[in-house]
């Protein structure tokens, strides 16, 4: 199979091109690529509201003790979600489209280790805590208490 997957065969890159060229498949990863940043745009605001004022100061002790059996099912639908758009990410970075904002969306619908420290070095950057707690204000909501020089709980 590996031997069929090698780039130095003749006209490897042609056929290549000639495909994602092909109408198609042009439009259909054109239209992938503008659905995904419209959901972007469309989601993003509405998880940033939802989350608490106090979502990245508590530990995650406290945020495991909110979950009830409800929020048990949402959790492991949400770790599907975030796998498959992982999954597309890694297609749309071949193709077209939004393949690194799909990866990075579906790695903070995920729960896995090392989540907290990298959603918390991300929204420590100044200039995106200003973005989400403006999203926040605007919508009436208290923006996010962040440690911006602490050690991550």
């Amino acid at each position: 199979m590996i031997s069929s997957l090698r780039a130095a065969e003749p006209g490897f890159w042609q056929r290549l091109w000639d495909f994602f060229a092909s109408p198609p498949v042009f439009w259909t990863m054109f239209g992938v690529g503008i659905g995904t940043i419209v959901l972007a745009v469309v989601l993003l605001p509405l998880v940033v509201v939802r989350l608490d004022a106090d979502y990245f100061v508590a530990t995650p002790k406290q945020l495991a003790s909110h979950r009830t059996f409800g929020r048990w099912l949402f959790l492991i639908a949400r770790n599907l979600v975030g796998s498959v758009l992982v999954l597309v990410g890694l297609i749309l970075l071949l193709l077209p489209g939004q393949g690194l904002l799909m990866i990075f969306g579906g790695l903070l619908m995920m729960d896995f280790p090392g989540k907290r420290r990298l959603e918390l070095a991300i929204v420590r950057r100044p200039a995106i805590l200003k973005l989400l707690n403006g999203m926040r204000t605007k919508r009436g909501h208290a923006p996010f208490e962040v440690e911006l020089h602490g050690s991550a709980p």
